[in-house]
């Protein structure tokens, strides 16, 4: 028999914990507050963060719990670590600070789960109507990976930490950004550009080719002043930013041949989707030579819900207690 936690008198917690930011939603029958954000660089430990929302959410008794966490699952161990943050968790202690039984799952892969519900997306080209494999990623405090493979009435995830691949550079400046950074590192990753801190280190390595001075930009800084073209060298970091994520884009669809179509997620791509329609995104996605038409029939969605993380961490619960 199918099982509804939203129609059931029990009570879960569902939770999307990234780098940075933590949103924590209840499940079922509750009293107090629904929803809570939290950000995660406030806690010191897991332990701290799960305590503070365990307060804030006045939780007592919880029939279970199911978190989404930006690294990888090892869930032979029960354990995760959070790649980009000193946070990990374990299934024992997370049990107990809860008080519940509790599930893993890679943010990513939580993410892909609500493909199917999500309502708001942006379409950038392609008409293919083959969705028996697409793919998800997205920039945020990493960069986030996952395939989806449908099978009948079935929706798989397959796990991913490409964006831990090396950078390629595709074009002179591209070429001259990663020589800047590989004398401040001995590895450049795809993550090392495509991120909130990797937006920062483009901005930085463009100023050292420019010969310009940087300024103490955030993330938030760079999108907000190269989308609006008050600082032409922020604008230059944004265009080179999408150019460089539609490379990957591109040459993720062709590694797992997810002709269905490929879904950008994330803190950056959502809020800056004007820019990107603008952007070398698309054409930079398709540019691969005897490929270029195949992928030009491949669609390029902008997932612009509102918690999209959480929406897929819902469908992840579902899952588990339909086949409990």
């Amino acid at each position: 028999m199918s099982l509804d936690p939203l129609t059931m008198a029990e009570t879960y917690l569902i939770a999307d914990i990234g780098a940075t930011n933590a949103r924590f939603r209840m499940i079922g029958e509750f009293e107090g507050p629904g929803n809570l954000a939290l950000r995660t660089i406030d806690y010191s430990t897991s332990e701290e963060l799960l305590l503070a929302a365990k307060n804030e959410l006045q939780i007592e008794n919880l029939s279970g719990a199911m978190l989404s966490v930006a690294g990888p699952v090892n869930k032979d161990r029960g354990s995760v670590v959070l790649t980009n943050s000193g946070h990990y968790f374990l299934a024992e202690e997370t049990e107990k600070t809860l008080g519940c039984s509790v599930w893993f799952e890679n943010d990513f892969v939580a993410l892909a789960h609500g493909l199917d519900r999500f309502v708001d997306l942006l379409q950038l080209g392609g008409d293919s109507t083959n969705k028996l494999v697409s793919a998800v990623l997205g920039p945020g405090s990493g960069l986030g990976m996952a395939t989806i493979l449908r099978e009948e009435n079935c929706l798989r995830v397959l796990a991913s930490e490409g964006g831990h691949a090396d950078f390629a550079p595709g074009s002179h400046l591209e070429s001259e950004i990663w020589s800047v950074l590989a004398m401040d590192s001995k590895y450049v990753s795809w993550e090392s550009v495509l991120s909130g801190n990797g937006l920062v280190r483009l901005y930085e390595a463009m100023c050292r080719v420019w010969g310009s001075k940087s300024s103490n930009y955030e993330a938030e800084d760079i999108t907000r002043l190269g989308a609006s073209l008050d600082d032409p060298i922020c604008h230059q970091t944004l265009e080179t930013f999408y150019g460089i994520l539609g490379s990957v884009a591109g040459n993720f669809a062709l590694t797992v041949g997810a002709l269905g179509g490929v879904y950008l997620s994330g803190s950056i791509v959502p809020a800056t989707s004007d820019f990107a329609l603008k952007s070398p995104l698309r054409r930079r996605f398709e540019e691969k030579e005897a490929l270029e038409q195949l992928l030009s029939t491949v669609p390029i969605f902008i997932i612009r819900d509102s918690s999209p993380g959480l929406i897929g961490v819902e469908q992840c619960l579902q899952k588990r207690l339909n086949h409990q």
